[in-house]
């Protein structure tokens, strides 16, 4: 009889209404690795960029320095 019991959930049911159900926060391990491998991707696609145009800004300051 001293023993608690834990109620559980009420919902409201209206009949006119579509359920909605909560949706989790679970991520699928195949869904984390492909998120992380489009991150690396994106961020290795940057740095090749920001190391082309540092290329060409010495390629234009070492040929602006030879011509003058």
């Amino acid at each position: 009889m001293g023993e608690k019991r834990s109620m559980g959930k009420v919902y409201e049911f209206t009949p006119g209404k579509k359920r909605k159900l909560k949706s989790l926060d679970y991520v699928s391990p195949e869904k984390k690795e492909l998120l992380r491998k489009r991150k690396q991707a994106k961020k290795d696609k940057n740095i090749f960029y920001a190391g082309v145009g540092v290329l060409l800004l010495l390629v234009v300051i070492i040929t602006i320095s030879r011509i003058r």
